[in-house]
């Protein structure tokens, strides 16, 4: 049985023996650079389950949140999850939120009864988040209309030490007692580190090599705060931090337009992005039991579920079976829209579809050209998602250079057996 082993020498890497991913960059010796902790005020968003002692499992995470802003849910709000779009190209660089739920905060649960409220200016200025599982974004408060975003502990919150300025509480003199730094001088190094650019590091593939190497969780991708905050980062030129700002915020304008699709029901599926079938006002539909007979669809399987079907040349499918025909000549556009109707449906049977009035494009060649549009914009989607990757490579060339490579000795592959 081929294996493989690397030899090294514990003197030599400590602790680092038993990393699963080995650190593989490093900050050159002689650049200036400074750790995150000494940038930004690092913290997790606050714990939002019942406190344990003042309202022992009265209330949950889940119970806090709505889809929709109201007169109590007033604060947007995302988590780790919301940071990515599964299936994408982008994954967990969307460099914006995918999804934005609505927070209740100023009630008699929110903040006082839950377990770890952190302290407001936290969240009520310009900040950069980062996701436990990857994805950051610079909330400058214009994702949401509401303002400046909420979350829970699975997103990592850096908040430059000079926008505390002015801010004095206990948490705030503890850290600074911590770090053995005046806030004056903290807020001096800070103002070196534009949040644009910090955005644009974090969703870097050298920030993901560099995170690797200092996994302290179990959890294979689950990144700590203390892997961001004693990272050390070289200061960046005027030019290198203005490029890479200006490449994160052309990302974040794409990701912004992505997420706006998801909160208007469309998914990105495995093969692409599918959007929900809309019917412009001005389309003149009719009940889907009129339109069979003016498209000229003959069903022959009633009870098939919409769920299930398929397209395979003049006919719709559900497994192996007919379920119905078009006529010939049929555009191939209208078939697929009509199957864009029904396949939300989900388990129920297209005799039930016909029943309930399903609306239907009057004439097949409207619902092709509604397809074809549908499909038109489909494509843009994907241009966005192509845009972020063009993007962060090129925030990944910007940043490359300010870290150099650590050498290893080489993995070699032996049998253990021959000998």
């Amino acid at each position: 049985m081929v294996r493989q082993r690397q030899v090294l020498s514990q003197r030599a890497y400590g602790a680092d023996i038993f990393r699963p991913v080995l650190p593989s960059l490093r900050v050159p010796t002689d650049a200036r650079a400074e750790p995150i902790k000494h940038i930004c005020y690092t913290s997790v968003g606050m714990v939002l389950n019942a406190h344990e002692r003042l309202a022992r499992g009265q209330f949950r995470l889940d119970d806090l949140l709505a889809d929709r802003p109201d007169a109590i849910h007033c604060r947007p709000y995302v988590g780790s999850e919301d940071l990515r779009i599964p299936n994408s190209l982008a994954g967990d660089c969307l460099f914006a939120a995918a999804r934005i739920h609505y927070l209740e905060y100023g009630t008699a649960r929110v903040p006082s009864l839950i377990r770890r409220p952190t302290f407001p200016e936290l969240y009520d200025r310009e900040k950069v988040m980062a996701g436990e599982f990857g994805g950051a974004l610079h909330d400058d408060g214009t994702l949401d209309p509401l303002g400046f975003l909420a979350c829970n502990h699975s997103i990592f919150l850096f908040v430059p030490w000079h926008l505390l300025d002015g801010i004095r509480n206990r948490a705030l003199l503890d850290r600074e007692r911590e770090l053995g730094r005046m806030r004056s001088a903290l807020a001096d190094v800070s103002q070196l580190y534009p949040l644009p650019f910090l955005a644009g590091l974090f969703n870097s593939t050298p920030w993901q090599r560099l995170m690797e190497g200092r996994a302290s969780s179990s959890v294979h991708g689950r990144s700590q705060p203390i892997n961001y905050a004693d990272q050390c980062v070289p200061v960046p030129g005027a030019s290198m931090a203005a490029a890479v700002g200006e490449a994160a915020n052309a990302a974040s304008r794409e990701g912004r337009a992505l997420g706006h699709l998801l909160a208007a029901g469309w998914e990105r599926r495995v093969g692409g992005w599918c959007a929900p079938p809309l019917l412009p006002p001005a389309t003149q539909t009719v009940p889907l039991a009129i339109a069979r007979t003016r498209w000229g669809i003959t069903i022959e399987r009633p009870t098939a579920r919409c769920g299930s079907l398929r397209s395979e040349g003049l006919a719709l499918l559900t497994g192996q079976r007919v379920a119905a025909r078009f006529t010939e000549g049929t555009p191939v556009e209208a078939m697929d829209y009509l199957l864009r109707i029904l396949t939300p449906q989900g388990d129920a049977t297209l005799q039930a579809a016909e029943t309930s009035g399903l609306p239907v494009p009057l004439r097949p060649d409207d619902a092709a050209a509604l397809e074809r549009a549908q499909l038109a914009a489909e494509g843009e989607a994907m241009r966005r998602e192509e845009t972020i990757l063009r993007l962060r490579r090129e925030i990944d060339e910007w940043i490359g250079p300010l870290f150099e490579a650590l050498p290893h000795p080489p993995i070699e592959v032996f049998d253990p057996i021959a000998r």
